[in-house]
């Protein structure tokens, strides 16, 4: 009996050290505002269950904006949504966590190179319009202090986009309509956040 005592007194302590998660934070992609894009995600807890596996429900709302046009008419001008419903799991530093999201973005894009010679059309073309879809991800919540930590977030899915392609130059001409269907990395983020109590 004393034995089994002191193994409950000793899991209810480690138990009560456990990573309280947050009720509310506020988070901004330090990678997204690397290429100019203004954004800003609240993620709100939903439902937490205290058992065993301590799981908490939990959806994100980001946002990002990019209204500039930079040198020689290249820009990555958009505006998006990414809502996620995730799930966490609680550990002492931190959180795991498994997401389901859609996504919409309406979009203006060209002039621009990208790394590694990714969409070399960028640069010589301009494409204007409008991708819908949903994948999964995956990431950590790294807790750092008290209110404040970091997340990094790598997800992947599917998109359907419909876009005019333009001559890049401004006001160039307009060279068709197109629609593609893509599958392969939609998110990647490593995000300050802040926690509100």
């Amino acid at each position: 009996m004393l034995v089994l005592l002191i193994g409950i007194t000793g899991f209810h302590e480690a138990h009560s050290q456990r990573f309280e998660a947050p009720i509310t934070t506020i988070k901004t992609n330090i990678l997204g505002a690397t290429s100019g894009s203004i954004n800003l995600a609240g993620e709100f807890t939903l439902r937490r269950q205290r058992t065993l596996d301590d799981l908490i429900l939990s959806m994100n709302l980001p946002v990002s904006y990019n209204p500039f046009t930079f040198g020689e008419n290249k820009r990555m001008k958009h505006i998006a949504f990414q809502p996620e419903y995730r799930i966490r799991k609680q550990t002492s530093l931190g959180s795991g966590f498994f997401g389901i999201n859609a996504h919409y973005a309406y979009y203006n894009v060209g002039g621009i190179s990208l790394p590694f010679k990714l969409a070399p059309s960028l640069r010589e073309q301009r494409f204007q319009g409008q991708l819908y879809g949903m994948g999964v991800t995956g990431g950590y919540y790294f807790k750092i202090g008290k209110s404040m930590g970091f997340e990094t977030t790598l997800g992947a899915g599917y998109a359907y986009l419909n876009y005019d392609v333009y001559r890049c130059e401004t006001c160039g001409s307009k060279l068709g309509t197109e629609e593609k269907n893509y599958v392969g990395l939609t998110r990647a983020g490593f995000s300050l956040v802040y926690t509100l109590r």
